[in-house]
């Protein structure tokens, strides 16, 4: 593919010397370092608020393996890996991720409702990014 270069350690595609596509790829792969990081705060701290949504982002994984078998929905033409592609794990973990958080911030954390707000559009601004 012409124009297209690898990301180093994963297959992530991105156009050799743009900027966004470049921005768009490491947005694309965030979704591995937010697990990482929601599996550090739950060992370290050892606190259940940090593993529900450990516990929820697995389980949505396995339920779009699940679905990717019984929809059979092939993956977009030129694509490098095979298999079926939908429902997308990252896109799934994102939506997941992003809803959770909100409840959490609208149902827990004392704040102005302009910064509750904020936070909302940040985490679906993320979603939307990685999808």
């Amino acid at each position: 593919m012409d124009g297209w270069k690898v990301f180093t350690y994963t297959y992530v595609l991105y156009r050799e010397g743009s900027a966004v596509s470049k921005a768009l790829a490491v947005a694309t792969l965030s979704p591995m370092l937010v697990a990482f990081g929601l599996g550090t705060a739950a060992a370290v701290t050892r606190r259940l608020a940090w593993a529900w949504p450990l516990a929820g982002v697995v389980t949505v994984d396995l339920l779009c393996k699940v679905l990717k078998d019984v929809l059979g929905q092939p993956r977009p033409e030129g694509s490098y890996r095979e298999g079926p592609g939908m429902p997308s794990e990252h896109a799934a973990f994102s939506a997941y991720l992003a809803v959770h958080f909100s409840l959490v911030v609208a149902a827990r954390v004392q704040c102005a409702i302009g910064l509750k707000l904020a936070a909302w559009a940040a985490l679906s601004f993320w979603a939307m990014l990685v999808m």
